[in-house]
């Protein structure tokens, strides 16, 4: 199946997209990883481009586009890659889940919550700040979380299997 059906479809059956997705190797996580940063960027353009245009005096909006190019696409992923690591070690007394499959299942958690993640950047470039950016960042938070455990589920029972 394609990326985005089973980004879609992760909404409807996550256990089974999951499933699917969290069989791979690195090559597979850094590439999850690298587009969820590409996505990001891409989310924040809206917000970006108000920004500039209500606030001109934080920056114009080219200046903000190569810096958030920067961060999001270079520095995201190496952000995952240390949340990834710490998640290791932490769950490492309880359970004997290997790092690639923490990887696979954070990395494609991060990348199916990516419409949500676009609806936010979309919301805060059209209303700003308010009620409604923070709800959209809260369901955003709750597919993360619920996702996330659905994944560590997966790799824990595929483990124990083993």
């Amino acid at each position: 199946m394609s990326v985005t059906r089973d980004i879609l479809a992760s909404y409807r059956r996550p256990r089974e997209v999951f499933e699917r997705r969290m069989q791979g190797d690195e090559g597979l996580a850094l590439t999850y990883v690298i587009i969820f940063g590409l996505m990001v960027f891409v989310s924040l353009l809206p917000a970006w481009s108000r920004q500039s245009e209500l606030q001109p005096e934080l920056g114009n909006f080219p200046s903000l586009v190569y810096s958030g190019f920067l961060g999001a696409v270079f520095l995201a992923p190496l952000a995952f890659y240390i949340l990834a690591a710490l998640i290791w070690v932490l769950t490492r007394p309880f359970a004997a889940i290997s790092g690639l499959d923490i990887r696979l299942g954070l990395f494609w958690v991060a990348l199916a919550t990516t419409p949500l993640l676009l609806l936010r950047g979309l919301t805060e470039g059209i209303m700003g700040q308010g009620n409604e950016l923070q709800l959209v960042a809260v369901v955003w938070l709750v597919a993360f979380i619920t996702f996330f455990t659905i994944a560590m589920r997966i790799a824990y029972m595929r483990t124990k299997a083993d």
